[in-house]
């Protein structure tokens, strides 16, 4: 680069390289977003096996060990003899809140779909009548299992998540890809998609339900969003 302002200041750079802050290593990645998530299911999680991290986070054994160890550069954990620790949990939500809608949730996205059925409830038992033939694993996230859960919002999007979605379930779906169609397909990770029944169907672990909550536009979700915090995810 050659610089001349006016007659008074010349200047010249040749092959200097542009200095870093660090800010690389704090990039929120789907991987450190899916370990955050673990952890947050339980206090004790930093004192599980690589294994069990691993099968909740829905990640390789060796990515478990390496992004551990990238939080701990960032001062998200602590390292200690008896595993690893959130140096401040209270700080967790935003953590999470920030990984899903930057990192996670686009990575999850297969894609949205228009329904021939209108209404969510005659969507979700067509769902689970055509994955039951299947054995596909899938859960309920967002307003409708926020709604499965305390009766208080539902939404107008139904969000999904699945292991898989093959073209011969879109047939059988009778499901029309559409940007803003209310049916939302998400791929699953780990167990924590897969957290338990509520009035016959399969919902995620409440940390998800929040985050997608929160992901919505809804004011009214994100009202939904602290009553699913207050009564399943307080300390």
């Amino acid at each position: 680069m050659h610089l001349v302002l006016g007659r008074n200041y010349e200047r010249t750079v040749v092959g200097t390289k542009q200095v870093t802050s660090g800010t690389d290593e704090r990039r929120i990645s789907p991987a450190v977003s899916q370990l955050l998530f673990a952890f947050a299911t339980a206090k004790d999680a930093g004192s599980w096996s690589v294994r069990k991290l691993a099968e909740i986070a829905g990640l390789s054994k060796s990515n478990v060990a390496k992004v551990e160890q990238q939080l701990v550069a960032q001062g998200i954990l602590i390292e200690s003899e008896e595993g690893f620790r959130l140096r401040d949990r209270s700080k967790l939500p935003e953590q999470l809140l920030r990984g899903y809608e930057l990192a996670l949730r686009p990575k999850l996205l297969l894609s949205r779909f228009r329904s021939p059925a209108s209404e969510i409830d005659e969507m979700l038992a067509a769902i689970r009548d055509s994955l039951a033939k299947d054995s596909i694993r899938w859960s309920i996230t967002g307003g409708p299992a926020a709604y499965l859960l305390q009766k208080f919002y539902r939404g107008l999007e139904l969000p999904i998540f699945i292991e898989s979605l093959s073209d011969q379930l879109r047939r059988r779906l009778r499901i029309i890809p559409d940007k803003s169609g209310p049916l939302i397909f998400l791929r699953s990770f780990g167990s924590i998609a897969f957290w338990r029944e509520s009035g016959s169907f399969p919902v995620a672990h409440p940390w998800l339900i929040y985050s997608e909550l929160m992901y919505s536009s809804d004011p009214r979700a994100h009202e939904a969003a602290e009553e699913i915090k207050r009564k399943y995810l307080s300390e």
